[in-house]
């Protein structure tokens, strides 16, 4: 129903005086169809009767059953001869003769079925290929002397059926054709004039009142037209009246619109920050006791642990527990200066003190910290160029970043290998890279490195948990440098943690 109220009423129109046409041609057709066939039919009937007539009351098939009726063999040789004859005809398939008593004399051409029929085949019931007429052979006296069987070939009806059919179903495409043609041109015209008043009336929508429809005649459309004409003129008055009253009214909401829509951008700009600022504050807080529980929980038990004197623990077991102790306050220390500089960077509040520094020098004293606290044995190694100039820059933080790389790489690193350090003096900066033979880092999780919190799933990052904060933070500081940080694959395996610093003056500012 709903695609029928899509389309629109000339297409409707016509396909239903189509419809119509259809079926009255198809009934008409079909009742032409019938009376063709049985004409034909009965034509053929008549036809092939009056031919097996003519055989049967020939003098010479009388002369023949007469003159030869007591020899079987010699009339049966004369009808062989006379039924070739006979099937010259094309369409006749078969003759064959009978004496009186049903007996065969000759079977000539193709008879299905040897056994003599009394009635002939009912021409409008053929279940055969075959049409069978049957008829007696009489004697001048009237005596039946023999009987005669003619097939006929079915397939001239067939033909003949085929044909009127044909001729008929031609017949049905080429009126449904022009009377289509016809609709579609009357149509055409008699609804150009509901056409042009739906145009007129989509441009008066469009608020368009320069549209008028012509009336070229005095009928119901005509009157409808002349209508429409008239109340497009008053809709073109009143609504010219009614644009200046709106226009008036619209100027002065206009400014008070602005003035409005301007507080609520500042409101929702205000809200979005606040909202903003308050899941920072809860994520910050929830990640700060979720990481701070852990070095807590092993510092109060251990020291609880100690202070039990029923378990009697000696020297060397208390002073093992002290050091654990130690080791998780310093933990917690650096926990908690990370989420001091976390914070401090996302509000914006983190002091930068520049001064002129002898980059080699402090990366070296960088890396002989890490030397003395080698545990397991790594080579760091140290390949500087000579010329490398003082750079302006915040030696702390800076030194702050290296041990963050530094403390990765070596986490990451096996035993007994090798910790490259390369520095190298370009233009109008410098390139610092830290290889390591490790693991590596995944292509997906090269730049979630530097996210917050985030932590590659392995089995040395399960075992030795930090902040998640180390390389958010480098990154900051080294962008707040006018640098660049990243990571890349270390050939044949490890990675390679890249930062750059630009050689150029700066002031100490607050960012």
């Amino acid at each position: 129903m709903k695609i029928l109220n899509k389309l629109s009423f000339k297409f409707k129109l016509i396909s239903i005086i189509l419809i119509v046409n259809i079926v009255i041609s198809s009934l008409t057709m079909m009742l032409l169809h019938n009376k063709i066939k049985k004409t034909i039919i009965q034509k053929i009937g008549l036809r092939t009767n009056t031919i097996v007539n003519i055989i049967s009351t020939s003098a010479k098939i009388e002369d023949i059953y007469l003159l030869f009726s007591n020899d079987k063999k010699q009339i049966t040789q004369y009808l062989e001869r006379y039924s070739k004859e006979i099937l010259n005809e094309p369409e006749i398939e078969y003759v064959a003769f009978y004496g009186k008593n049903e007996e065969a004399l000759s079977l000539v051409g193709s008879l299905p079925d040897k056994k003599f029929n009394f009635e002939s085949d009912d021409i409008n019931n053929l279940n055969n290929s075959t049409y069978n007429v049957s008829k007696d052979i009489f004697s001048e006296e009237g005596n039946i002397i023999g009987h005669i069987m003619v097939g006929f070939s079915i397939q001239n009806i067939d033909s003949a059926l085929k044909e009127n059919a044909n001729i008929s179903f031609k017949l049905l495409i080429f009126s449904f054709l022009i009377i289509s043609l016809i609709i579609y041109v009357v149509l055409t015209y008699f609804l150009k004039p509901l056409q042009l008043l739906y145009q007129a009336s989509t441009n008066v929508v469009n608020k368009n009142f320069d549209c008028y429809v012509p009336v070229s005649s005095n009928d119901e459309i005509g009157k409808i037209s002349e209508q429409f004409n008239i109340m497009v003129k008053e809709l073109k008055s009143f609504y010219s009246g009614l644009e200046k009253k709106v226009k008036a009214a619209t100027s002065e909401l206009h400014v008070s619109n602005k003035e409005l829509q301007e507080q609520t951008i500042k409101l929702m700009k205000i809200n979005l920050q606040l909202k903003e600022m308050d899941e920072k504050k809860s994520e910050f807080v929830s990640v700060v006791a979720h990481d701070l529980r852990t070095p807590l929980t092993s510092i109060l038990g251990f020291a609880e642990t100690i202070m039990k004197t029923e378990l009697k623990l000696t020297e060397e077991q208390k002073s093992k527990y002290l050091i654990i102790i130690q080791q998780e306050s310093r933990r917690l220390g650096r926990l908690i200066s990370d989420f001091l500089d976390l914070s401090k960077i996302e509000e914006g509040r983190i002091h930068l003190k520049f001064k002129k520094v002898n980059f080699n020098e402090l990366v070296e004293r960088t890396v002989e910290t890490f030397r003395i606290n080698n545990n397991k044995n790594i080579n760091f190694v140290i390949e500087t160029d000579s010329n490398i100039a003082e750079i302006n820059l915040d030696p702390d933080r800076i030194s702050q970043v290296l041990q963050n790389i530094l403390s990765n790489a070596m986490k990451y690193s096996p035993s007994n290998s090798a910790i490259n350090i390369l520095l190298k003096q370009y233009y109008n900066f410098v390139k610092i890279s830290v290889s390591d033979f490790g693991m590596g880092i995944p292509n997906e999780e090269k730049e979630k490195v530097f996210q917050k919190f985030y932590r590659i799933d392995n089995d040395i990052s399960r075992k030795e948990r930090g902040s998640g904060l180390g390389l958010t933070i480098s990154k900051a500081i080294i962008e707040l440098h006018c640098g660049r940080i990243w990571v890349e694959d270390n050939i044949p395996n490890g990675s390679v943690f890249i930062f750059t610093l630009p050689i150029r003056n700066f002031d100490e500012y607050k960012i």
